[in-house]
């Protein structure tokens, strides 16, 4: 077994995950495009950051949503972005970003307090990507800024708090982040 070739791989991938971050951070804070990251005070230096998600106001009816993560954990994890009208878990939509194996895909959920819901409807939802590749677990999606979730309204256009997190996915399923959520210490009105 060549370990330099494996050394060279791994650090290689890396690089690419950091690039890949840094490129979705570009432009965070300014024309309508909001981001947070973890560690959460990573977003000055992208390079920094282990995992990055970005809304970007597209059109009066859509925003832009984009979730990376980069390492070599990201097989059978999960990734989300909450919209929430206060700073906590409840009561929120919530885009994920899942792998689950082979497949990975980009869904709307909803908690409704500390659990979350799937199956749901996903008209809101216009998925442009969703892939593992060279370590960085990635989902872009166009998300309706009006929709409705379990008789919930929402509306992107009024102010709503970011909730971010991860955590692992066991047998398909969701399960509890593993990480403390990270919260967006303004709400973004899109």
């Amino acid at each position: 077994m060549d370990y330099g070739l494996i050394i060279t791989g791994l650090v290689l991938n890396s690089l690419l995950g950091t690039f890949c971050l840094q490129e979705l951070a570009k432009g965070c804070g300014s024309n309508g495009k909001h981001c947070i990251g973890r560690p959460h005070d990573c977003i000055p230096d992208p390079r920094l950051c282990q995992q990055l998600a970005a809304v970007t106001t597209l059109s009066a009816s859509l925003v832009h949503v984009e979730l990376r993560s980069k390492g070599h954990l990201n097989r059978n994890r999960w990734l989300a972005l909450g919209f929430s009208e206060d700073e906590n878990m409840g009561r929120d939509a919530v885009i994920h970003c899942i792998q689950n194996g082979t497949f990975t895909e980009a869904q709307l959920t909803y908690n409704p307090e500390h659990l979350n819901i799937q199956g749901l409807p996903q008209a809101p939802v216009h998925v442009t990507e969703a892939t593992v590749e060279d370590d960085v677990l990635h989902c872009a999606l166009d998300l309706d800024k009006k929709f409705i979730v379990q008789e919930q309204e929402f509306d992107l256009h009024n102010s709503h708090h970011l909730l971010f997190s991860t955590g692992p996915v066991k047998a398909g399923q969701i399960m509890k982040h593993d990480k403390v959520p990270i919260i967006s210490t303004e709400a973004y009105a899109f």
